[in-house]
């Protein structure tokens, strides 16, 4: 899915007990379980193999180098996130878009990206991201910020 800055309908979330803000370095014991938890749900199929090392050093690199948002519940749980995971000369990529199973379905995930994306845009023209195409709730969001389907792909997994 594509999202060109001139298409981006921002996101407004009403709730004070839910605050979203750019996220680094220091944020990290405070995220690094949304994060495992992102991965275990979303990334890999058999949580018997989780390289935990290896994958809270590249979250590390991501809060030091990258764009990155969450959302904490009443200041203090981390409850959502979203990140940049690359960038081209003109395009940012998403990734890494996660809300924890209690808090779904009351638009977090559309809040943490939209502000995400109100300073993404502030640097770059254009948002690109992947998502399963029976990820429907997913896309439901992208397309009301704006995005649009501009092609879909199959993958392959070999194990």
């Amino acid at each position: 899915m594509k999202l060109k800055k001139k298409d981006f309908k921002e996101y407004k979330f009403l709730n004070e007990d839910f605050k979203c803000r750019k996220v680094g370095i220091n944020d990290f014991n405070k995220l690094k379980g949304l994060q495992k938890k992102y991965h275990l749900e979303e990334v890999y199929n058999d949580g018997s193999f989780y390289p935990y090392e290896a994958e809270m050093q590249n979250f590390k690199n991501s809060l030091l180098k990258r764009i990155n948002y969450a959302i904490f519940y009443k200041d203090l749980k981390s409850v959502s996130k979203c990140a940049i995971n690359s960038e081209s000369l003109h395009s940012f990529q998403l990734g890494g878009v996660f809300t924890l199973k209690k808090f779904r379905g009351i638009g977090l995930a559309k809040f943490c990206v939209s502000e995400l994306l109100k300073e993404a845009f502030t640097l770059k023209d254009n948002i690109l991201l992947y998502v399963k195409k029976e990820n429907i709730p997913a896309i439901k969001v992208y397309k009301k910020l704006g995005f649009k389907i501009i092609n879909t792909t199959s993958v392959a997994y070999y194990y």
